[in-house]
């Protein structure tokens, strides 16, 4: 069979084509570190790449959540810390308001301490995280917690709601958001429990839950027992505030085992992320010390194959003689 000097350099161009070829694949897999930059490059591999990939997109939603939730709880427990110490506060001037040595002045003077401490139970309950208000349920927007402009402690009746210091417009429904796949984690408590003492049941009332107390109404009731000069009402109130204390704790130790379960939610989605990772990098990444050896030996074959192709177009009928 006779060969051609035309078809000798058509394979040999052929050849440095497929060279040329290999050294553009290497050269993509040294600077993306992945073997697998396009369909071809390993068609075995891609429906395990997709699954993967579509593995820990879905993953780092579940986190995503996870994480908005910890740190929504996080942010009420400190809220609710923050109620206590303010409730204490209360407690203690209640408690100076039955001494027998304070004069009516002074109960006054005590009086416009605990409509200080109303104002601050006010921004306490509309904390905000990341511009949504902590407390209000699903209407997390706006203000949950809104204080009465005709607010008077000397005429607050309990059974007059026009007469309270704050009104509630929040949404009676805790937050839930998906945890897992088809697992559904109620968020922290809404404003109508944990401030107005009123469940979910209930909601709406003017009426706070059996076992319950607003706190807001607890404190307008020491206040006016202070303002009024009432010793009889100052010495009921006392139980008042050990009734919301509680009530407080309670929801804060209940929260405290919802938080509980987020962290260890995390802690397993962020295993299996890692897991995820290591296959995907099985799959998709490239061996560095492979790439750069095989780029040697693929410049090394391309120079030969330049020198041959030097070589045969040198060629002439001359050489044959």
């Amino acid at each position: 069979m006779r060969i051609t000097q035309a078809s000798t350099y058509r394979t040999v161009l052929s050849n440095i084509n497929n060279i040329d070829d290999n050294l553009f694949d290497l050269r993509m897999q040294g600077t993306t570190w992945r073997r697998l930059n396009k369909p071809s490059d390993d068609p075995t591999v891609i429906g395990p790449v997709l699954e993967t990939r579509s593995q820990i997109k879905e993953n780092d939603q579940f986190l995503r959540t996870l994480s908005k939730m910890d740190h929504l709880f996080a942010a009420a427990d400190t809220q609710m810390a923050s109620v206590e110490d303010i409730l204490v506060e209360a407690k203690v001037i209640g408690l100076a308001g039955v001494n027998d040595t304070y004069t009516a002045d002074d109960r006054k003077t005590l009086s416009l301490e605990i409509g200080e401490i109303i104002n601050e139970m006010v921004r306490t309950a509309n904390t905000k995280l990341a511009g949504e208000y902590v407390f209000g349920g699903y209407k997390n927007e706006t203000p949950p917690f809104v204080k009465n402009p005709n607010y008077d402690p000397t005429t607050f009746d309990k059974n007059v709601p026009t007469t309270w210091p704050v009104h509630y417009h929040g949404e009676e429904n805790r937050i839930k958001l998906e945890v897992a796949p088809g697992e559904m984690l109620e968020g922290n408590a809404t404003g109508n429990e944990l401030f107005m003492g009123v469940s979910k049941d209930d909601f709406p009332s003017d009426t706070t839950s059996p076992g319950m107390g607003n706190i807001f109404n607890t404190l307008a009731k020491l206040q006016r027992g202070l303002a009024t000069n009432d010793m009889p009402y100052l010495t009921n109130i006392q139980s008042d505030l050990d009734v919301v204390a509680e009530q407080n704790r309670n929801i804060r130790s209940t929260q405290g085992v919802r938080a509980k379960h987020v962290e260890a939610s995390m802690d397993k989605f962020m295993s299996a992320q890692t897991d995820l990772e290591t296959i995907l990098a099985r799959y998709q990444d490239a061996d560095t010390a492979k790439v750069y050896s095989d780029l040697t030996r693929q410049r090394t074959a391309l120079k030969s194959a330049m020198q041959v192709t030097g070589s045969i177009s040198q060629l002439s009928l001359l050489d044959y003689l």
